[in-house]
């Protein structure tokens, strides 16, 4: 955390595709945390580690977390859950520039889930930190509208902080034993499921790509 200059990281349970069971080697919160639950997100600070789930895994949580982590019992009336604190007390995170594009282009196809309290409950708890100014985040494990939603709240603080993208999964660099990634066929479901082919999604997504004078590298 300290070489990519960030104060806070935060560690969701989701794979890339936002699933709530993710393959072992996506699993980074678990294996940080020692909790092995399919819900719940972990923060990071120099000084602090905190793990937020809601109440079907308090008491598993409670049994799995080791000394070194606080429980944050999302939902309960105690427990933060808006990001608004901060902005109201003129602190923030900061305005995510470049975002337009992550988000515009999964808007549509990706909303953020109501199954993810914990997340917002911990970025509150991030807002009203005055030890915090810079949060990590791997950009691929965040749903956009969320991103998005971040950004604009914060961006109507007086004192931003910032939001940070390192270049890589920082949980990745200290997992020594992670599983390699899935290496099983894709399964292609019939169009009669489907309701819509390979090339007709794709081609909408060029064309979203065109809107957005994006590329993909």
């Amino acid at each position: 955390m300290k070489d990519e200059g960030v104060d806070a990281y935060i560690v969701p349970s989701d794979d890339p595709h936002l699933s709530e069971y993710a393959s072992p080697c996506y699993q980074r919160r678990a294996f940080l945390t020692d909790f092995d639950g399919s819900a719940g997100v972990a923060v990071v600070t120099q000084e602090d580690a905190k793990l937020w789930t809601d109440a079907r895994y308090w008491e598993q949580a409670g049994m799995q977390l080791s000394k070194e982590w606080d429980l944050m019992k999302a939902g309960n009336p105690d427990c933060p859950t808006l990001v608004k604190v901060r902005v109201e007390r003129g602190e923030g995170l900061g305005r995510v520039k470049g975002l337009k594009l992550f988000c515009s282009l999964l808007a549509q196809h990706i909303t953020y889930k109501i199954a993810h309290p914990s997340l917002r409950s911990a970025i509150q708890w991030l807002g009203d930190s005055s030890k915090v100014q810079t949060v990590g985040l791997d950009p691929f494990l965040h749903p956009p509208s969320f991103v998005k939603e971040l950004n604009e709240t914060l961006a109507t603080s007086s004192n931003p902080g910032s939001i940070s993208f390192p270049s890589s999964n920082l949980i990745d660099k200290i997992w020594d034993s992670q599983p390699p990634l899935p290496d099983s066929q894709f399964r292609v479901h019939p169009i009669e499921y489907a309701g819509v082919d390979v090339a007709a999604k794709l081609k909408v997504v060029r064309s979203k790509m065109k809107e957005e004078n994006a590329e993909v590298r």
